[in-house]
């Protein structure tokens, strides 16, 4: 009876790693997103990039950047 139960404890285990082993593996890749060839060897690209990175760390008052300037304000 144990090795009944210990042979079925493996093969569910066995049987776990192969599902995680054949589970989804998929690299999604966002379609709008512009490529590093075409960005960075221009100055325009350069400009964008760089007006994006602010936008997302100002953006809605939320980011530490905008408390920070806020707050040296206040001194």
């Amino acid at each position: 009876m144990k090795s009944y139960k210990t042979k079925n404890a493996l093969i569910a285990i066995l049987l776990g790693v192969v599902v995680l082993q054949l589970s989804c593996k998929k690299d999604y890749i966002d379609p709008n997103r512009a490529l590093d060839e075409e960005v960075f060897p221009s100055s325009r690209g350069l400009t964008g990039v760089t007006a994006g990175l602010q936008r997302v760390y100002t953006l809605g008052r939320a980011s530490t950047l905008y408390n920070l300037i806020t707050i040296n304000g206040l001194t």
